[in-house]
């Protein structure tokens, strides 16, 4: 390539030769730096007086873990065999593309890096990908209507969310096309991971209720096409890298085209990677959820700090900064902060000076090279003891003389430090990092603490529910029981809540029939703490109120509820279905009569009101 595959000058034309000279694109080891690279500049320099090619990826050599060479003597090397089995090809592709062996450097290859990729993005991406279809199909079930992928909707979309990850996902496009172009393998893996990184941690995150459809069906269409929208350009820019967990995704992600599209093919390797659309790539808004996911972060931080968990709530997060876009961007996104953060309010503070300080660093490399033999130890000084003020004043107008040098934009690195007094505060403790401050009000009351037990209690039952194999649709309903005062109205006072995220009924035990079908159940301790959850089946309930208000005889009761559970629904349902909605018996010689409805229920608790 490209004269031996044509045995030039001997079996073709010179005309013919043209059409492939150069080369379009040839790839070799490092080692054939003195080897076939060599070569074919000597014959194309003699012949041609040119370049024999137009591209070329050196790759680098694999290494034995221990850096020695890989030897079947030796055998200091995985089994490629097992390799393959255990963790795909494609993470083993993966793996190597994303190493310095593309850029011509060795690899010291470690089976734990192949794991690594299984772990850090097989598992996300498949994860996205399941979630995806899970709420396809629920939005199906619920609409009786088949989900149809609607291209048109990525430019009609209103949520600013929506609007974030289309943007990230067509500028990713973009990039992966223009780097493949250039053959610069080694620059699009980290990409990729990061706009996986977003899409599972911030916008599936983010948007899991209004997918699952509890802010209406039509939000959850939206969420989910917007999904489908970029999950499916990502499984098509990674065919060419992951080619068989690619097609796999694919094979089932066509079915939301409609039959002849032009997306729908055989296989996903017959498909192109599409164009970016660029109408669609918006800076102003990444740039604005870029401060949403760093306040994230670093409350956090602070949080790890205080030892106060997640699930805990917090009274006021406050954020110290006087720029114009970063207020306006956690107005825009402040609902979707205070719940990732779990804070009940959150307020920005232009006034810096009250809470921080300012210092700086610099950059030693870009001030040398342009102020040369002024960059001198005495100007170094000069920087490193700049006041607060002066830096600020850096910071608005984007120079600054110091010493008689002009010091401008770029050339110094601005960081804010808490002022001593927030070190030590009573209320507020908190964090710097570059141009954020964050301050978290670290104290606690009785109804944080009522907040922190039911959100501990809700992930108890979710814990539950994941053990007992239970999907999210699953007909069930759920019983719960405090040993304590404290708990029990922790979890009353937040009920609603708690319901809105299993979507399923929340009945109190003292209301459970002795005789009940459970799927599951577990006690359970927090702190000081204690209490029960049951999962079960829905069956015959009993409205006990009225029941004993129409059979005050407590043995007579609880015989009617025993005889009518052993009958079992289904017999119940023919007799109430057959005489008005009443079942009528008698009981060791007593007549009793129950309404359908009001005494008792066939389908559990989801009728009832307590």
């Amino acid at each position: 390539m490209p004269f031996s595959q044509v045995h030039y000058p001997f079996e073709v034309s010179e005309e013919e030769f043209e059409k492939i000279f150069p080369g379009d694109f040839i790839a070799e080891g490092i080692d054939q730096t003195r080897g076939w690279f060599y070569t074919l500049n000597v014959i194309a320099t003699a012949v041609k007086n040119c370049n024999p090619y137009k591209n070329l990826i050196v790759n680098g050599i694999v290494l034995a873990e221990d850096g020695n060479k890989m030897s079947k003597r030796l055998k200091n090397y995985p089994d490629p065999v097992y390799m393959v089995n255990n963790y795909s090809a494609d993470a083993v592709k993966l793996y190597l593309l994303n190493s310095p062996i593309v850029r011509g450097e060795s690899l010291k290859f470690s089976e734990v890096g192949v794991k690594n990729v299984v772990k850090d993005v097989f598992l996300p991406w498949f994860n996205a990908y399941r979630f995806l279809i899970e709420n396809i199909t629920r939005w199906e079930e619920k609409t009786n209507t088949n989900f149809v992928f609607d291209e048109k909707l990525r430019h009609q979309a209103t949520n600013l969310l929506d609007k974030w990850i289309i943007a990230e996902n067509q500028a990713l496009l973009k990039f992966f096309r223009l780097e493949l172009d250039n053959y610069r393998l080694y620059t699009i893996i980290n990409q990729l991971l990061s706009f996986l990184i977003d899409l599972n941690k911030w916008y599936i995150k983010l948007n899991r209720i209004r997918m699952k459809g509890g802010k209406g069906l039509d939000e959850a269409k939206m969420s989910l096409n917007t999904l489908f929208d970029v999950l499916f350009s990502t499984t098509l820019m990674m065919s060419c890298i992951t080619p068989f967990i690619s097609e796999f995704l694919y094979l089932n992600l066509k079915n939301a085209f409609e039959d002849g599209h032009e997306l729908k093919k055989d296989s996903i390797h017959f498909l192109r990677i599409p164009e970016a659309d660029e109408t669609l790539i918006d800076d102003a808004i990444v740039h604005k959820v870029s401060h949403m996911k760093k306040v994230v972060e670093m409350t956090r931080s602070v949080r790890d700090q205080l030892n106060i968990p997640i699930k805990k709530p917090i009274k006021q997060a406050l954020l110290v900064n006087s720029n114009p876009d970063f207020k306006e961007s956690i107005e825009i996104f402040g609902n979707y902060i205070k719940e990732e953060i779990n804070a009940w309010n959150l307020e920005v503070d232009t006034d810096e000076d009250k809470y921080v300080t300012y210092s700086c660093n610099y950059d030693g490399k870009k001030l040398g090279q342009r102020l040369k033999k002024q960059f001198s130890k005495g100007l170094i000084e000069k920087i490193n003891s700049l006041t607060s003020d002066q830096i600020k004043q850096y910071m608005t107008e984007n120079k600054l003389d110091v010493d008689g040098v002009e010091i401008i934009e770029g050339d110094l690195i601005p960081t804010k430090c808490l002022k001593d007094v927030y070190k030590t505060h009573d209320t507020f403790a908190g964090i710097t990092s570059g141009a954020y401050c964050v301050l978290l009000d670290k104290n606690t009351n009785e109804e944080i603490e009522m907040s922190y037990n039911a959100r501990e209690y809700l992930g108890r039952i979710q814990k539950l529910r994941k053990e007992a194999g239970l999907k999210l649709d699953a007909d069930v309903e759920i019983f719960y029981h405090a040993e304590t005062e404290f708990l029990k109205k922790s979890i009353e006072h937040h009920l609603d809540e708690i319901k809105s995220t299993v979507m399923k009924p929340m009945i109190s035990g003292e209301h459970k029939p002795a005789i009940y079908p459970e799927i599951a159940s577990a006690e359970f301790t927090l702190g000081k703490e204690k209490g029960k959850i049951w999962i079960c089946k829905p069956s015959i309930a009993f409205h006990k109120q009225k029941l004993l208000e129409k059979y005050p005889d407590e043995k007579f009761r609880d015989g009617i509820e025993k005889f009518l559970e052993s009958l079992g629904v289904d017999f119940v349902k023919s007799q109430t279905d057959s005489n008005n909605g009443v079942i009528k018996s008698k009981l060791n010689g007593q007549e009793f009569e129950l309404t359908l409805g009001s005494e008792f229920y066939l389908d559990g608790f989801k009728s009832f009101t307590f």
